[in-house]
């Protein structure tokens, strides 16, 4: 084999690895860019809206509150919130939308804002949040795609925001459900409250090498 051979080689092994290397690095800020670009962001305190699109609730009341995002948060209490002809079952303070905001398989990140105040630092489980796949009005069919359990030692007063990275098959429609344990009772002195839930494109990082 000639230099002159073995120089269009090396060459043209450079250039392919290069363009690998730059597709990669593509997709990668792509997938990054995804992991911070919201796909849909939803109020908790939305008592203003209704039906099918927007989040629902069983206990608690809308309040004012400068350090949520909106200027307004749904704060859980004992106040049962009653929808008369709709079967409730009392079990989450916050559940909904019923649409699907993913539209093909992958991954994606849930994030609940939240914030709680006054509770001790003890292992105790005090909030349960769910990412549910359902259908329209059937309950056998529900699928747990992925669940966060808050304790109380994990709240720090402030606003912060507790992720759930789950697999979702993209069909159907989906629930954002957050729960008070024990549930539909009032906190004491404590209180939590709810400020928005926040839906990302989650794109694993080694399907962009």
């Amino acid at each position: 084999m000639t230099r002159e051979a073995l120089t269009l080689i090396i060459t043209a092994l450079g250039g392919a690895l290069g363009a690998l290397v730059l597709r990669s690095l593509v997709k990668l800020i792509g997938a990054v860019i995804s992991r911070h670009t919201p796909l849909a962001i939803y109020e908790c305190a939305n008592t203003e809206q209704s039906g099918i699109g927007a989040l629902r609730h069983s206990w608690g009341h809308e309040i004012t509150d400068p350090e949520s995002k909106s200027g307004r948060a749904w704060e859980h209490n004992s106040i049962s919130i009653s929808r008369p002809g709709e079967r409730v079952t009392r079990e989450h303070t916050i559940f909904g939308p019923y649409l699907n905001d993913f539209g093909k398989p992958g991954f994606y990140r849930v994030s609940f804002r939240l914030c709680g105040k006054g509770f001790p630092e003890i292992e105790e489980s005090i909030i349960a949040l769910d990412v549910v796949q359902a259908r329209f009005g059937t309950e056998q069919t529900l699928r747990l795609l992925g669940q966060r359990i808050i304790r109380k030692k994990e709240l720090s007063g402030k606003y912060q925001k507790f992720n759930i990275v789950c697999h979702a098959p993209g069909t159907g429609v989906y629930e954002y459900r957050c729960a008070v344990i024990p549930k539909g009772t009032d906190v004491g002195k404590c209180v939590i409250r709810f400020d928005r839930i926040i839906v990302y494109a989650h794109p694993q990082i080694w399907e962009a090498l």
